[in-house]
């Protein structure tokens, strides 16, 4: 029996996501080969993302209705169309503040050495799970939500054959973005990319980008400071250089996954962003 890290009451504990399991799941259904790769070790295949003993089932529960809103209401309908606008009701700030709260309590737990402006996260962490107990949010802190849309004629990252596309709907993340003056919770998810502000509580890189309890999110109308774009771009080139360590046993793998998957290969989301970025190609020598 140990202690839940939301509830705080003593109780057998859960493989808990970090990232939310109908993620990884879809990952999987929309590659070419039904695999799983961290870009940290490429030359690994695994079954599921991080989990790790953090909620009893009770709060398991209580997540997985924030989530299944999310993955009906938001992520489906968007990820699958050329969708630009999403209604939304509070369960969306639920689900982004149970996103939020896992990395923090996951950074505070086994990366303190390396984090700035411990106090405030510790009470940031204490506000929003009270929020996810309640519905009481005490403090002002802001969280955003910008829908990720593809970049035309993105150069690729060096050594790899892929570019920031992949890392935008291909990979997940999540950390503190942090300097002597921010700390930023960071999560993204394939086609979404959140923001948790902590210091200052009002997150200043986002234009319409805040989730309210209630209201409408537009990508057209979306945009983030230069400050935060070229995080982005740095933070995708640190996520995918690894994949050009990928070794000749583990690429012929793959050839043999495609050769005898070809219909599912066609059909995968990562075949699809090759051909935007053909296309995008022929258009630049047209």
């Amino acid at each position: 029996m140990k202690t839940c890290a939301l509830c705080k009451k003593n109780n057998e504990l859960k493989d808990s996501h970090l990232i939310p399991k109908f993620v990884s799941n879809w990952i999987k259904s929309t590659s070419a080969t039904g695999k799983l790769r961290p870009a940290i070790a490429p030359n690994h295949r695994v079954q599921d993302t991080i989990k790790v003993k953090l909620l009893c089932n009770d709060c398991e529960c209580l997540f997985s209705k924030f989530e299944t809103y999310f993955a009906d209401s938001v992520f489906y309908p968007v990820i699958d169309s050329d969708s630009y606008v999403i209604n939304y009701n509070k369960s969306l700030l639920k689900f982004a503040v149970s996103l939020s709260w896992r990395i923090l309590v996951y950074h505070l737990l086994n990366h303190k050495t390396n984090i700035k402006h411990i106090k405030e996260l510790k009470e940031a962490e204490k506000n929003w799970r009270e929020y996810l107990l309640s519905n009481v949010m005490k403090n002002d802190y802001e969280h955003h939500m910008l829908m990720l849309r593809y970049i035309w004629n993105a150069p690729k990252i060096s050594g790899t054959d892929v570019d920031i596309n992949w890392y935008y709907y291909r990979t997940v993340d999540g950390t503190i973005i942090q300097n002597n003056e921010e700390s930023i919770v960071f999560v993204k998810l394939p086609g979404f990319a959140f923001f948790s502000s902590v210091i200052p509580k009002n997150f200043k890189h986002g234009n319409n980008t805040i989730i309210n309890n209630i209201g409408a999110l537009n990508a057209k109308k979306q945009s983030l400071s230069e400050t935060v774009r070229k995080y982005l771009i740095q933070r995708s080139i640190e996520a995918l250089a690894p994949i050009s360590n990928i070794s000749k046993k583990q690429l012929n793998k793959i050839d043999v996954d495609c050769y005898n998957n070809l219909e599912k290969v066609g059909n995968s989301y990562g075949f699809q962003l090759f051909l935007r970025r053909e296309l995008s190609n022929s258009k630049e020598t047209e």
